[in-house]
């Protein structure tokens, strides 16, 4: 307010200094002030003052530079703050370097920019090297580990090797001990082009090592409150040993193709994550970031792969590590497979593969898995009803359904009865069917828009099948009762593809009107089958009909 900005800034910088508390506000308040640096630097009294006020500036630094670092290091090498600036000057081109060498048509189409960012890596990397080989920071191993990292961003063995190897891991802190077997493992993922057995020998005693002190921390989690802000540190500070498996391990193993390995691994970091504060994950499987991408991306053969490696004797120190540690639960992956199955309409070797689980998992849905999937009522719910007498499992169903397919073909005189029982199943496992859950493990409002008319999941949202079997249904009968009902319930399942959200499926959709507007179902109910017991229940029902019936006669 006085106008003394030079002061205002010089006294900022105390404040963060010598108030923690007050830290990050002093640094907020900085910027406004236009200082000259050689007049603030004149109000200093000690080297102290001035690399702090150097440290504010070079936190305000946004491309990649070393200044700062110098004019610190030449005061105080002692600094911590250096280290935090280190840490941030790599940040700065780490994802630039990884970007080139990840891309050649970034090389192609940014020779400028990509020479820019290799010069700035190799400037820092030697002012890190010099100040490393003097050895008078607070702490060296940092900047030897530093300096190990950049060898691992460039694909530079020989110097990740040569700094790693001067670093003692037993005078090593816990914090930065897991910070020297990430990096050992890194530098050894990229010692040749895929991980192999001698890769995983070479790196299971660091990842062990990571695992005890992830044990360890989460040991002190468990007793302490999760969500108070003192324990931050003690919270996030061992999230190492996950990253490592979800995000370093598991995606090295599924870009050389081994998506056994790739999930198995993402698991066994995730599987303890519920012990971290501010995440969704609850510890259950099924709630797990594995078990979504195996439930939407994975192949059932893959699938099967892990279901046998992790159920068979293991023969390697690693591959016994990652099974003893994965979260994936042997119950709930067969389920999944065998609900894969189910998907794809085949029942026999859903039958098969849910065999080996029989008491197979019920989820925490309520009704919604205890509705009869083949009950035929002519109103829409996911509310019990007095058709849901029997309960359910995914395994009884799918053991159902292949009878039901195999009396198609062996008792053709009741085709009516098998056709009518499997197109009621259909639409029931349906989006908008009362057994939904038999086929997905959850369903909101809002995903039927947008969806990829290539999946295999695709009649989930259509019902095509469930169309067709009432169709057939209906036409295997002589009885005008019957074929009313299929009437009805085939105008049902016609709804599920007059939605507005077709219009992602086709250049000419159907839109929601038609359905009440134009429904053929509904027209030859009311032409053919008004006379009808069915008739008269269906309209007393359903408002769509009754409308529907409204708009035909005025025409």
């Amino acid at each position: 307010r006085s106008g003394e900005q030079t002061k205002a800034a010089y006294l900022y910088s105390k404040v963060f200094d010598l108030c923690p508390r007050y830290r990050l506000e002093a640094y907020k308040s900085f910027k406004f002030f236009k200082a000259e640096e050689e007049a603030v630097i004149a109000l200093c009294k000690n080297n102290h003052e001035k690399a702090v006020y150097y440290t504010i500036m070079a936190y305000y630094t946004e491309l990649p530079d070393t200044m700062y670092i110098n004019k610190i290091y030449q005061l105080e090498p002692k600094s911590t703050e250096l280290e935090v600036l280190l840490c941030r000057e790599i940040s700065k081109i780490e994802y630039k370097l990884q970007s080139i060498y990840g891309s050649e048509a970034e090389i192609a189409g940014n020779v400028l920019y990509t020479a820019e960012i290799i010069n700035a890596a190799s400037l820092l990397k030697q002012r890190i090297a010099q100040i490393a080989d003097a050895g008078n920071t607070a702490n060296p191993a940092i900047w030897n580990m530093a300096l190990a990292y950049m060898g691992y961003l460039q694909n530079d063995v020989k110097t990740a090797d040569f700094y790693m190897s001067k670093i003692n891991p037993d005078m090593l802190n816990m914090k930065l001990n897991n910070q020297y077997n990430v990096l050992k493992v890194l530098v050894e993922i990229i010692r040749t082009d895929r991980i192999t057995a001698t890769t995983e020998v070479a790196i299971i005693p660091y990842i062990k090592k990571m695992r005890a002190a992830f044990d360890y921390k989460k040991g002190i989690l468990q007793e302490e409150d999760l969500y108070d802000e003192s324990q931050k540190n003690h919270q996030f500070a061992d999230r190492a040993y996950a990253t490592l498996m979800t995000e370093i391990l598991s995606r090295a193993y599924a870009s050389q193709g081994d998506n056994v390995k790739a999930l198995i691994c993402m698991s066994a970091g995730e599987s303890d994550a519920s012990f971290y504060p501010y995440t969704y994950y609850d510890g259950d499987f099924l709630n797990s970031t594995t078990f979504r991408i195996m439930d939407k991306s994975v192949k059932i053969d893959d699938l099967r792969a892990i279901l046998q490696f992790v159920s068979n004797p293991r023969t390697t120190e690693f591959d016994n590590f990652i099974c003893n540690h994965t979260g994936i639960e042997i119950p709930s992956l067969v389920e999944l497979i065998g609900t894969k199955f189910i998907r794809m309409n085949d029942f026999g070797n859903a039958v098969s593969i849910l065999m080996i689980n029989p008491e197979n998992r019920k989820d925490d849905i309520g009704d919604y898995i205890d509705s009869n999937p083949f009950g035929d009522t002519i109103s829409e719910t996911h509310s019990k009803t007095s058709a849901d007498t029997v309960v359910y499992t995914k395994l009884s169903f799918a053991r159902r359904m292949f009878e039901l397919e195999n009396l198609l073909k062996s008792d053709p005189a009741n085709a009516a009865s098998y056709y009518y029982q499997l197109a009621n199943a259909y639409y029931n496992i349906s989006y908008n069917g009362n057994s939904w859950a038999i086929v997905q493990y959850n369903r909101s409002s809002g995903e039927v828009y947008g969806i990829d008319k290539n999946s295999i999941i695709n009649d989930y949202y259509t019902a095509k099948k469930s169309l067709d079997y009432f169709l057939r249904a209906k036409n295997s009968s002589e009885d005008k009762e019957f074929k009313a009902r299929c009437t009805m319930l085939a105008a049902k399942a016609y709804q599920l593809q007059t939605l507005s959200f077709r219009e992602y499926w086709s250049d000419k959709p159907l839109m929601q009107e038609e359905y009440f507007v134009n429904n053929p179902y509904f027209e030859s109910l009311y032409k053919d089958y008004r006379k009808t017991a069915l008739y008269k229940q269906a309209i007393g029902q359903c408002t769509y009909l009754k409308d529907f019936v409204a708009n035909y006669k005025k025409r």
